[in-house]
């Protein structure tokens, strides 16, 4: 513990003038810092980078032959890797050739099957090059109002392939079986898979019509072969007269690593595909409980149709099915043969919200549906899927434009669908960014904290960042990708200051200074005594742990410290602060502590040298990490006889004092003589009692009560079984409480009215009534 230091007049212009001179030191010091540690900003710099790529080919090879690969990306090739299928008969291998040196990419006799069914890395996307069949016809129903002439655009119909199809053709069939036949000709779906400039004029007025599209596509080939995740979606809306209820479906190959890994609608014949609608969306509050989702399973082969309906089990009568699964959101699970499935089949799911009344009372429908989605299950025969296989390749060196792939199969057809490669190119590079300051943080005792660090750092040309901090004693950060793992030593308590540092190989950036706090977590603070003697009122406190300190006064104004404006009408004067015989602030000896500050009325947090020969507001005294294991003083000079209150603040935990009554309770407390709780009412205006509420007025000489002005009873606490009985209602979470005559009021600390019972026996609360507490 330190002594009192006493410093003479003669002696305060000489530690000022040191004192002024250590913070041009400090802010010197600062600016070497800053000079040192923030990144020279030089623009765009020009070096090397390494960059994955993805060629898709989708290459079939039944017999052995040589593939130019013409890379989309050239650089220099450092690695290049294999993903698609082969039969499950014969042997293939792929080679990639360098200024005449082979290099083994894909060998199928050291493929290995996983657990999920997979070959090598989990498997990826197989996409056949192949269009549909000659004439291949889709007949979709589409209901809704659409008025006699009216001009609509078909920009409805999306695909996720990118070509031109020749002679579509689009039919509208109405209600009573007429076809006009609107538009022929050529088509080219665009790169976002959207049709547009497709428009027909509506003749006939129809509730209902139907739209079946015929189109014959280029390069056809076998009957049994369809697109792999071709898409056809027709998007249909039922109007509502005041509200539009749109239910936008997302069907998806579920992500099961056990089903379809490599979540392409692509399986062996002993093997399941996986669906789900999970993803889909709704733009109203929806009772998911009247949702279906209906499933149609195509077989291309017999041209025919499976249904099954997960869901409500009203909606799915309403379309003539029954429910398999209770939930409508429920995965579909396919395997050959399953709802008539075979070799190759499309998937149709829409999803369908149904309620309605029939009664006579009072009827109501509301139905809505989605739009038909769509994806592809293919069964195969003997199918290896195998992805991102490499051998001699995984390692790799050459710089050119492009390489040979010699392929050698034997009784298989290999399927090379992506070729993934890293290269090194010239690239222009931009420095990562501190985009967020890091602000302070506080942790437990033997507590670790987590930062992701996406929050504040950012790279224009998405770099991978590496991180790095300024060691500090007793904490340490460790880094695993974006998140900073923030750990203190065993039982260390204290603060520390540190900085992070993100580096993206070719420049770097720190982050603000940020404090890392480690507390106690046991922080407390009592009040022992409370003395007025001549205007000096001096109050004497223990604490418990280490946190911060703000002292504040609830009613009266602090004097300004050093240059009062007498202008201004202020009461009270902060003389000392000490912890046992260690002065933390003396006003007249000019003493401070290093961790002592003033907050001014603004919010801002100053030190006494800059409280010198200024005239500044102060609000409080902040003390920051005070920890005293003797008596804490706190003295303050009152310039009226008026009472006044101060308020303590250690880590969470609020005191308010008061001059003359002393220490304010923060609860009313009732309890037996055996000093056992019956019940609490608390400054949030909660209550808490041991046993149970009632509304029987009955009483001895041991309970508690509370009687009106003529002496009737209106409140008893039980004695010892801790009952509340009241003659009147419980009326809980009341944001506003106006107790009239006559009334029992209880008010917080800050005077604020947290419950009351009223002249006819009701209890009003701003918070509830917990019974049966166990009180300790």
């Amino acid at each position: 513990m330190g002594r009192k230091i006493k410093i003479s007049h003669e002696e305060v212009e000489v530690k000022l003038f040191l004192e002024v001179l250590g913070v041009y030191a400090i802010l010197a010091l600062m600016l070497i810092g800053i000079y040192y540690l923030e990144p020279v900003i030089t623009g765009f710099v020009t070096v090397t980078k390494q960059f994955n790529y993805t060629d898709e080919v989708n290459l079939k090879f039944d017999e052995s032959q040589t593939y130019v690969w013409n890379l989309a990306n050239p650089g220099d090739l450092k690695s290049v890797e294999i993903s698609g299928s082969m039969d499950g008969q014969g042997e293939a291998k792929v080679y990639i050739e360098n200024k005449g040196i082979r290099y083994l990419i894909f060998d199928s006799a050291q493929l290995v099957e996983k657990e999920s069914g997979m070959f090598g890395i989990t498997g990826f996307v197989v996409k056949d090059d192949k269009k549909v069949k000659k004439d291949n016809e889709i007949k979709i129903e589409v209901e809704g109002n659409l008025n006699k002439g009216q001009q609509t655009i078909l920009d409805l119909l999306v695909l996720d392939i990118n070509e031109t199809r020749n002679n579509v053709e689009i039919e509208i069939e109405t209600d009573d079986g007429i076809v006009s036949k609107e538009l022929k000709g050529n088509v080219t779906v665009l790169q976002n898979g959207l049709i547009n400039n497709l428009s027909l004029s509506l003749e006939t007025l129809t509730e209902k019509i139907k739209i079946k599209i015929e189109s014959e596509f280029e390069d056809q080939e076998d009957e049994d072969d369809i697109p792999i995740n071709e898409t056809l979606i027709i998007n249909e809306t039922i109007i509502n007269e005041t509200f539009e209820k749109i239910i936008n479906i997302n069907l998806e190959y579920s992500d099961n690593e056990f089903y379809d890994a490599n979540n392409d609608g692509v399986e062996k014949f002993d093997g399941i595909t996986d669906f789900s609608v999970s993803g889909s969306s709704f733009n109203w509050d929806t009772d998911e409980s009247k949702l279906c989702t209906r499933y149609e399973i195509f077989s291309v082969e017999n041209q025919e149709s499976g249904f099954v309906c997960f869901g409500n089990d009203n909606c799915c009568n309403f379309v003539d099915l029954e429910s398999s699964r209770n939930l409508w959101n429920e995965s579909l699970f396919l395997s050959y043969g399953s709802y008539g499935s075979t070799n190759n089949n499309i998937i149709f799911s829409q999803i369908l919200y149904v309620d309605y009344n029939l009664s006579l009372e009072s009827p109501y429908t509301d139905i809505v549906y989605s739009s038909w989605d769509n994806k592809t299950a293919k069964f195969v025969e003997g199918l290896i899927e195998f992805e991102d296989i490499c051998i001699d390749s995984c390692v790799f060196s050459g710089n050119a434009s492009s390489y040979n792939l010699i392929i050698e199969v034997e009784n298989t057809t290999l399927n090379i669908n992506l070729i993934k490669y890293l290269v090194e190119q010239k690239a222009t590079n931009s420095d990562p960014i501190a985009v967020k300051q890091i602000a302070n943080i506080s942790i437990l005792k033997n507590e670790d904290y987590t930062l992701d660090l996406n929050e504040y750092f950012s790279d224009e040309d998405n770099d991978e960042l590496n991180y790095g901090y300024y060691e500090i004693d007793n904490i340490t950060i460790r880094f695993e990708n974006d998140l900073a793992y923030i750990v203190p030593d065993k039982d260390f308590v204290g603060s520390r200051f540190t900085f992070i540092t993100a580096n993206d190989s070719y420049g770097n950036v720190n982050s603000n200074v940020f404090k890392i706090e480690a507390k106690s977590g046991e922080l407390s603070i009592e009040f022992l005594d409370s003395n007025v003697e001549d205007r000096n009122w001096t109050v004497s406190f223990s604490t418990k742990g280490v946190g911060d300190l703000t002292i504040s006064a609830v009613n009266g104004t602090y004097l300004e410290m050093y240059n009062d404006n007498i202008s201004t009408v202020n009461d009270l004067d902060i003389l000392e602060l000490t912890c046992g015989d260690f002065e933390i602030f003396d006003k007249d000896s000019l003493i401070e502590n290093e961790e002592l500050w003033f907050v001014l009325v603004n919010g801002t947090m100053v030190k006494l040298i800059d409280l010198i020969q200024v005239s500044a507001l102060i609000k409080s005294v902040y003390v920051e990490d005070y920890n005293c294991e003797e008596t804490g003083y706190y003295t303050i000079k009152m310039s009226s006889g008026d009472v006044k209150t101060l308020e303590f603040i250690f880590g969470d935990e609020i005191k308010i004092i008061n001059s003359d009554y002393g220490v304010m309770v923060e609860s009313l407390e009732i309890r037996d003589k055996e000093d056992n709780k019956l019940a609490v009412f608390d400054s949030f205006g909660n209550v808490e009692i041991k046993g149970n509420l009632t509304q029987n007025i009955s009483v001895d000489e041991n309970d508690f009560i509370i009687e009106d002005m003529d002496d009737r009873l209106n409140l008893i606490v039980t004695n010892p079984e801790g009952n509340l009985q009241i003659k009147g209602s419980l009326n809980e979470n009341r944001s506003e409480l106006s107790p009239g005559s006559n009334s029992f009021v209880i008010k917080n600390k800050g005077r604020g009215i947290v419950a009351y019972v009223n002249s006819s026996g009701s209890l009003f609360l701003t918070g509830t009534l917990t019974e049966s507490v166990s009180f300790e």
